[in-house]
């Protein structure tokens, strides 16, 4: 499928996903579930945050054609720091130990799987013909 397709789907999905919350809940007062239309300068905020996130998402899919997953996902770690650099600087808010410890452990987890990745084809690149549980 191509990456533009994939995207326009993922986009369709999730924008009906989102209307009924945001038909049920106009005028809810729900401080959470309430939508609010962005006024003034926030609209460059916002096409600015789909405009960056289409592309990162389109060259995350581009870049599987070329490199397997396991490959790339170490990628997808570095988002956590730099998401939360930036939600420090542009909004001053920073995770709080609860948080932290969710990012800790997603790291971690990510991590240990990458290093089992990397022992298991050694192990099987060494014993050819043995598969691996």
């Amino acid at each position: 499928m191509h990456l533009v397709t994939l995207q326009f789907h993922t986009g369709l999905i999730a924008g009906a996903l989102c209307l009924p919350v945001l038909f049920f809940f106009n005028g809810s007062g729900s401080v959470l579930l309430d939508p609010v239309m962005p006024g003034g300068i926030a609209w460059i905020w916002v096409i600015g945050v789909g405009v960056f996130a289409t592309i990162s998402h389109m060259m995350m899919t581009y870049g599987l054609s070329f490199a397997p997953s396991a490959t790339l996902a170490p990628l997808q770690y570095f988002e956590l720091p730099v998401a939360t650099l930036l939600g420090f600087l542009v909004f001053g808010d920073f995770p709080d130990k609860l948080s932290l410890t969710g990012i800790a452990i997603i790291i971690v987890a990510g991590l240990y799987m990458i290093h089992r990745e990397r022992v298991a084809a050694r192990a099987s690149a060494k014993l050819p013909g043995i598969p691996l549980i």
